[in-house]
């Protein structure tokens, strides 16, 4: 095992045991969990959030989806922006 040590201010730190709290992890597991996916995916992996939506990322995944459907339906999936805003305002 290494250390890592990170310095937030006040402010910074309270939220984050606040959210880790709420997740129901450790500090340290949260930027373990976030570092390993970061590796894994060689970028900035994912939002992890305790707010309360609405909408759920599942939802928001399968509405794309039927959006994308309806775009290769109707012919329009492979349109360019300036084809859609040509098309909407004429």
């Amino acid at each position: 095992m290494s250390t890592i040590s990170l310095r937030f201010d006040k402010e910074t730190k309270n939220e984050i045991d606040k959210l880790c709290e709420k997740l129901g992890i450790s500090i340290t597991n949260f930027f373990t969990v976030f570092a390993k996916k970061a590796i894994r995916e060689q970028a900035i992996p994912f939002e992890v959030s305790a707010k309360d939506t609405e909408y759920s990322y599942k939802d928001m995944m399968l509405s794309m989806k039927k959006m994308q459907q309806k775009a290769v339906k109707n012919g329009t999936a492979d349109m360019s922006l300036e084809e859609i805003n040509k098309e909407i305002y004429g």
